[in-house]
């Protein structure tokens, strides 16, 4: 990703959530202000205690052993003080957010769906490593969704040569169950995106009859007439709707009653 691309990203997803940080700002002040306040303790505390050590008649070592310990300590708990607050701040916001769309949500940021929910998409086929954190689940009416951050990429250990490490995907995941069952297997792909590992795209010859549509999307399907009867105008102002919205590359496969979004 070059850097003018990974600026317009940033400037993308503040743009998103710049309504729910705006309200969280004065939290933020706050937090930001404790935790200076107490990264000035911690350090003046660990001045003082070199300060003690160095003028008793200990051993040098010793002495060294002390202050280092000391030193540890006050990093440690200094960077517990700061995860806590983003463990909070992220669950708070994330909350928000969804709250503003009638979802009722819940966050656990350091945590991640299993990987099996990734595996049974088939979106990732080469992947065989799946790491991420940002648990999300949601609900709204008979829709229950559950996602995380998602990072997949192909690892193979070699013995006495370099491992192969190739990222695939590096985005947000979410998979749900809808009330109905489509009867088919339809995967709509965002034209601007892209895998990480360079694999292309299935090129989708679904007559969708909407130039605006097939602008943004192409169509891999199975069964034309379910297909169509999937993708009606409604459903396809509303995709182009959120591309135009969000601007972030997506891929949106329903297989049967099984919604997969990466």
């Amino acid at each position: 990703m070059s850097m003018m691309q990974h600026k317009q990203k940033v400037k993308t997803i503040y743009e998103e959530i710049r309504p729910a940080l705006e309200i969280f700002d004065w939290r933020r002040k706050e937090a930001l202000k404790k935790t200076t306040d107490l990264s000035v303790v911690l350090f003046v505390i660990c001045l003082i205690v070199v300060g003690v050590v160095s003028l008793t008649s200990i051993a040098t070592p010793l002495k060294l052993f002390i202050a280092s310990l000391v030193a540890a300590v006050s990093i440690g708990i200094s960077t517990t003080y700061r995860r806590k607050y983003i463990k909070k701040f992220k669950k708070d916001l994330s909350e928000l957010l969804f709250d503003r769309e009638g979802i009722q949500a819940t966050h656990e940021s350091f945590n991640q769906i299993y990987s099996g929910h990734f595996k049974q998409s088939d979106l990732f086929e080469e992947g065989n490593e799946f790491t991420g954190e940002d648990l999300i689940t949601g609900v709204k009416g008979d829709l229950y969704f559950i996602g995380s951050e998602l990072r997949a990429a192909y690892v193979r250990r070699r013995k006495n040569l370099p491992d192969i490490n190739r990222l695939i995907f590096n985005g947000l995941y979410l998979c749900a169950e809808l009330p109905i069952d489509i009867g088919t297997t339809v995967t709509i792909y965002d034209r601007d995106f892209n895998y990480d590992s360079g694999e292309s795209l299935p090129v989708g010859d679904f007559n969708t009859l909407s130039k605006n549509f097939d602008k943004y999307f192409n169509v891999e399907y199975s069964d034309y007439d379910r297909t169509s009867d999937f993708l009606n105008p409604n459903f396809m102002r509303s995709l182009v709707a959120f591309k135009e919205k969000h601007r972030h590359p997506f891929i949106l496969k329903v297989s049967r009653n099984q919604v997969y979004l990466a």
